[in-house]
């Protein structure tokens, strides 16, 4: 274990280095430079046998598993985390984008991270990324070196069952994994190593008393936290759907229904849930997770679970009772999503309230092959923030038709009477009523761009990423390596919201 976490640090301080002389890159086209020292490993320059350090690979990764199956078979189904902690969301299997967190926000030990720092993965690291099998060593060795402070939830791609579908859809599945790196005879047998650890991994985590992490969500959030403690393990695949009654199965599995001023009673309560035709699946509603989070005196329940195609790593939701966080940027290399993790500390001002401060890398507009037809290049502003889509509410237009509100690019005075310093040219005026979405800064509070000009800006801003050789470590866009976002107060719920992932 202390081989594997030094030699991730090293890997850190590599792509710290790839990072000064321009070359990021997306997961699935990582492949580290190793010294002819550190290649030098008595089973071939793999990645895998360089975090393990040679020798017998598989017997190496059994023992890392059952290690951390023992670990976790004496501590409870819901962990109980203390504040300050870092919580991850779905890695699967993009190692490189762990260890640019880890290199721009501290890690991977604990013990360089403050005194006090706590860690939460919260499940899906395995399935289709490239590098799942060590992603797999590397949290198992923090949680044995470091027991009390990393905290390791399940997921449902932890689930023997859901790794053979994926294979069998044709993606990458952990099985298929397994058999890639090491051959079928000891592929099979790590894999199943792995899978009597996973069996016995906790549930949910309760962050600082006030946080509650699940992976997917509430279900029908008629529930306790009393219930939830008192299932028994090893939970194997076949019996995550009947446990508690279908109750563990929504915790990995369910989604949050966001408000629909069309079908308003579709969005509230526990509907079924279109992931499955299982009637036990269900999502929840904005009063499911107010009424459980007052019933268990929380704060805020953070889940993991979703992304979006083009969209930041976190979203806050159901009036702040809610937040989502993802982790692997550019999701299985083709899709436009930021990774991040989210931090959560005890306020200066108010020693007894917990705030939560999202954390970021940007995703890379570059570099992917097969982009989602949906994905859509979201621009930058003059001073390099990240912009997102809005949606403008139906109450900001103007007794016109037109909104109060002029493009950015243009130089002429429009209604308001504001002049704009022009970007591009043939933009728009005004926003018309038929279109009331458009682009606004992340952290400007006075810029803003039309559709069609965001297009043009987009287009400038990604070819200026590639050609870019003036900035510092670039991670994505023009000039923004990393973002660090506004915080949300847990003591209660406040204000927020966002789109469905």
């Amino acid at each position: 274990a202390r081989t594997v976490l030094r030699r991730v640090q090293r890997l850190t301080e590599m792509v710290g280095e790839e990072l000064e002389r321009g070359l990021d890159c997306i997961d699935v086209n990582w492949i580290p430079t190793l010294s002819p020292e550190d290649a030098a490993l008595e089973r071939g320059n793999t990645l895998l046998s360089f975090l393990l350090g040679g020798g017998d690979i598989p017997w190496k990764m059994q023992l890392l598993c059952d290690a951390a199956r023992w670990i976790m078979a004496g501590q409870p189904i819901v962990s109980q985390v203390s504040a300050p902690a870092k919580i991850f969301g779905d890695i699967h299997g993009q190692l490189r984008d762990l260890l640019l967190l880890f290199r721009f926000y501290g890690g991977p030990d604990p013990a360089l991270d403050g005194p006090s720092m706590s860690y939460v993965f919260n499940g899906d690291w395995v399935d289709r990324g490239r590098h799942q099998l060590e992603v797999v060593a590397l949290l198992f060795a923090m949680k044995i070196l470091y027991p009390e402070r990393i905290w390791l939830n399940r997921g449902n791609h932890e689930d023997m069952n859901q790794n053979l579908k994926v294979s069998r859809d044709g993606a990458l599945g952990f099985d298929m994994a397994c058999v890639r790196e090491l051959g079928d005879m000891h592929g099979y047998a790590v894999f199943e190593a792995c899978h009597r650890a996973f069996d016995w991994l906790p549930l949910a985590a309760r962050v600082g008393g006030k946080v509650l992490v699940v992976h997917g969500g509430l279900g029908s959030g008629d529930w306790s936290l009393r219930m939830l403690n008192s299932v028994r393990r090893p939970l194997q695949s076949g019996k995550l759907d009947k446990a508690l009654n279908g109750i563990v199965y929504n915790i990995l599995w369910s989604d949050p229904l966001l408000l629909d001023r069309a079908k308003p009673a579709q969005t509230f309560g526990a509907q079924q849930s279109p992931r499955s035709k299982a009637a036990m699946m269900r999502n929840f509603g904005r009063d499911v997770t107010e009424r459980f989070c007052k019933r268990e005196k929380l704060g805020m329940v953070v889940r993991s679970h979703q992304f979006k195609k083009t969209g930041r790593c976190f979203e806050l939701m159901h009036d702040g009772w809610l937040m989502r966080i993802f982790s692997a940027r550019n999701y299985c290399g083709r899709n436009l999503n930021d990774g991040g993790f989210l931090l959560v500390g005890f306020s200066e001002d108010s020693p007894g309230t917990l705030l939560v401060r999202p954390q970021a890398v940007a995703r890379l507009s570059a570099q992917l092959e097969g982009a989602h037809p949906e994905a859509f290049l979201e621009p930058y502003c003059p001073h390099s923030h990240l912009m997102d889509i809005a949606h403008r509410p139906p109450n900001k237009l103007s007794a016109s038709g037109c909104a109060p509100f002029i493009c950015a690019t243009r130089s002429e005075r429009g209604p308001c009477g504001k002049l704009r310093e022009r970007v591009c040219a043939g933009c728009c005026l005004i926003l018309s009523v038929e279109g009331p979405e458009y682009f606004v800064c992340r952290g400007c509070t006075d810029y803003a761009l039309c559709m069609d000009c965001a297009a043009v800006v987009s287009h400038n801003s990604a070819v200026a990423s590639d050609s870019d050789s003036d900035s510092d470590a670039e991670v994505c866009g023009p000039r923004v390596p990393r973002m660090e976002l506004a915080e949300a107060d847990v003591a209660g719920g406040g204000a927020g919201g966002g789109g469905r992932p």
